[in-house]
């Protein structure tokens, strides 16, 4: 029964390292649900793919407009 014991006695502990755990997956499961949804081949545009800088800034005056 020591085991036990101790395991549950590092609660602080266990939940730090949960804690990491869920901030790690965090962003991979949202980035693979995001391709499910949107397509794979949009997701790779999205993070991938150079823009060039005129049309970057007139997105942003259309979007201040």
């Amino acid at each position: 029964m020591g085991g036990i014991a101790e395991f549950f006695g590092k609660g602080h502990e266990l939940l730090a390292n949960s804690l990491v755990v869920f901030v790690a997956f965090f962003p991979f499961f949202g980035v693979k649900e995001l391709g499910r949804v949107l397509g794979q081949d949009k997701i790779q545009a999205l993070f991938f793919r150079r823009r060039d800088m005129e049309s970057a800034d007139a997105e942003r005056r259309v979007k201040a407009v």
